[in-house]
């Protein structure tokens, strides 16, 4: 009977010694399952992760792309537009070149009665030639500037005028026509004009530019009759009867002259002129006013140095810094 009981005990400790067995397992197989499913769960996190990053950096991607294309079609608009500038630049400059040709006359023919190199280079020239005298001097010069031109030298050539008179009524070198407008003349030294003659006569033109000129014992440097909008600058008188002689001119502007020792007045405003500008030149040592002012509206003379006019030493011409 005891042995019968204990086989009994023995039998019930292996079967709950299985169970247990049997739990553990089941239990270690719902863990296992547990964990894979968490890393299927992590896995399929992951891949979503993936799958969001990659969207997202393929719609930068697609961004990027579309704003770098953006980038260089604006590029290449401007390089189409900067190469349609440079082209039309080059085209404006082509056009101007053909507009003005250069002529040049050489020095060797000094005696402009006998070779009238100068006058015939003007007749055979075209609105928005240029003319450029290379010779250094040359005697019994009267030209007639009816057309626009630029007349220059390099050189400082030298004339002195003829005593004909055939356009001009006057002896002098360059007589500007109205058809003449636009003119620049430029680089000349005038010398030993008498009576009322001139060395720049301008007779009813517009836009004249007589610039970087000199003026030796010229009656009238620059004769101003009619004319409008006229700039005389950087240029030197001396011995002048009237380095500047104007009369019914308007938007007349003198600047940066050096005007001396003249024989008469500096600078004549005669009657009816209007906004006259008179700056930056230096007027000294004429015998008669350094400016005279006639008649005239709107005349502004300023920053100019006027002294020892009228050979006194003793007053000054003009001691206004501005006149209307």
């Amino acid at each position: 009977m005891q042995k019968h009981l204990e086989m009994e005990t023995m039998k019930s400790k292996r079967i709950l010694l299985i169970s247990l067995l049997a739990i553990l397992i089941a239990a270690l197989s719902i863990g296992a399952i547990a964990a894979a499913e968490s890393e299927d769960i992590n896995a399929n996190n992951t891949i979503s992760n993936d799958l969001s990053l990659s969207a997202a950096d393929l719609e930068h991607d697609i961004s990027s792309a579309d704003t770098q294309a953006e980038l260089e079609s604006d590029e290449s608009k401007s390089e189409t537009i900067s190469a349609a500038g440079e082209e039309s630049k080059l085209e404006s400059t082509g056009n101007e070149n053909q507009l003005g040709s250069i002529i040049t006359v050489d020095g060797s023919a000094n005696n402009q009665m006998d070779d009238n190199t100068i006058q015939n280079a003007i007749d055979s020239a075209k609105d928005g030639d240029t003319i450029l005298i290379t010779g250094t001097s040359y005697v019994h010069c009267h030209f007639l500037v009816n057309k626009t031109l630029t007349i220059k030298s390099e050189v400082g050539t030298s004339m002195t005028p003829c005593g004909k008179v055939t356009w001009s009524n006057k002896q002098g070198m360059f007589y500007i026509t109205k058809a003449g407008s636009g003119t620049v003349i430029e680089g000349f030294t005038f010398n030993n004009v008498p009576g009322d003659g001139y060395g720049v006569y301008v007779d009813g033109a517009s836009n004249v530019v007589i610039n970087n000129c000199t003026m030796n014992n010229v009656a009238n440097g620059v004769l101003l009759k009619n004319a409008k909008n006229t700039k005389i600058s950087d240029s030197s008188f001396s011995r002048c009867a009237n380095a500047i002689n104007m009369t019914k001119s308007n938007y007349t502007t003198i600047t940066g002259n050096l005007i001396q020792t003249g024989t008469s007045t500096g600078i004549n405003i005669g009657t009816g002129n209007y906004y006259t500008y008179i700056n930056f030149n230096n007027i000294t040592k004429n015998k008669g006013n350094g400016i005279t002012l006639k008649s005239g509206e709107h005349v502004y003379i300023t920053n100019n140095y006027i002294l020892n006019n009228q050979n006194t030493g003793d007053h000054d011409a003009v001691v206004c810094n501005k006149y209307m």
